[in-house]
């Protein structure tokens, strides 16, 4: 939520030498205090943290290290500084030795952390702006009174479909999004997810044309020149889809929509998770340890597994744990995958809708 934590060895050195900080905060608020004793125009504080209300979570930190040692500097930085909240959007893939390896090959030098990243870019800033700003619509940026729409656009769209080529993908035998991508039943498979599930699951922001986004997206995945792995993206899982699939399948739930793609999306994952422990493979995620104590996720039983998922409560609110229409869907969706050549996913989305 922002809260800063003050027990953080550099926190505690900049609030005993505030002059000379050595954290980003320390510098930002002695910037600021400076401006204030000369009487000079304050800047505006623009985060480019890669997390969602960033400007809103750089801001509470602000105050709580100025309220450390200086009230009035705390009160007026609540009432002159802006933080605009904004988001990033450029496919940047974790670098690998693949990555090295080619990138040496090709420039004839050794470069240790050569940088893949796809030509395109979306960079959105809140119009909570004092004063003038930057014309930076002339390069591109986006400004905007719904930043937090266009996070939910990326969330739900570009995440939860990577997300679900991660684990759909794993299980058949893929290894990059291209890949997966290329493979014109997956293809379908998220285009189809993306129409009918995603795309009128939440309001977009009004810039955005949505289903062009959509569409633009997927094909974002088709460049063969950025080698996405699909492990990559399976990290974490039981974080990610806390913010990527698990709420469109609640705002479905609600306005009476399917769920039936978003379900399958989630037993893939649930399915990625128990071959991973019954082949005694790691499982890089937070809550691995916490999987390897729950000897249903090891059944045959589908009603065990996906009961056994559900009650992670961490995870899954009780709506959704309840839900017993959701829980059926899971169930007759985790059937079929184990049932089904995952390759041939077009058969097993079809037996979704029998």
């Amino acid at each position: 939520d922002g809260s800063l934590d003050l027990n953080h060895k550099d926190i505690k050195h900049d609030l005993a030498n505030p002059t000379s900080p050595v954290s980003a905060i320390g510098f930002i608020t002695e910037s600021l205090k400076q401006r204030k004793l000369q009487g000079i125009n304050a800047f505006n504080v623009l985060s480019c943290d890669n997390v969602s209300g960033n400007g809103e979570k750089l801001r509470r930190a602000v105050l709580d290290y100025a309220g450390q040692f200086d009230t009035s500097l705390k009160e007026w930085i609540e009432k002159n500084i802006a933080f605009p909240n904004s988001m990033v959007d450029s496919i940047t893939p974790k670098t690998e030795s693949y990555t090295i390896e080619s990138v040496s090959k090709a420039i004839h030098l050794q470069d240790n952390w050569p940088i893949q990243r796809e030509e395109f870019t979306q960079w959105v800033i809140d119009n909570n702006w004092q004063g003038e700003r930057p014309d930076w619509e002339k390069v591109g940026v986006i400004f905007t009174d719904d930043v937090e729409g266009f996070e939910k656009a990326k969330l739900r769209l570009l995440n939860c479909l990577h997300s679900t080529l991660a684990y759909a993908g794993s299980l058949a035998g893929y290894e990059t999004v291209f890949d997966v991508t290329s493979d014109k039943y997956f293809y379908q498979f998220i285009s189809k997810l993306a129409s009918d599930e995603i795309i009128g699951s939440f309001v977009p922001p009004k810039e955005l044309d949505v289903k062009s986004y959509s569409h633009d997206i997927i094909q974002r995945f088709l460049n063969p020149n950025i080698r996405h792995l699909l492990a990559q993206i399976a990290f974490d899982g039981s974080q990610k889809i806390q913010m990527r699939i698990l709420p469109t399948i609640e705002d479905n739930i609600a306005l009476g929509r399917s769920t039936k793609l978003l379900s399958l999306s989630l037993v893939c994952w649930f399915e990625f998770i128990c071959c991973a422990l019954k082949e005694g493979k790691e499982i890089i995620d937070p809550m691995a340890n916490t999987f390897a104590n729950i000897p249903k996720l090891l059944s045959n039983d589908v009603l065990e597994v996906v009961e056994a998922f559900l009650s992670i409560e961490s995870i899954f609110s009780q709506a959704l744990k309840n839900n017993i229409p959701l829980k059926a869907q899971l169930v007759k969706s985790l059937i079929a995958l184990r049932l089904s050549d995952v390759k041939k996913i077009n058969v097993l989305i079809e037996t979704l809708y029998e």
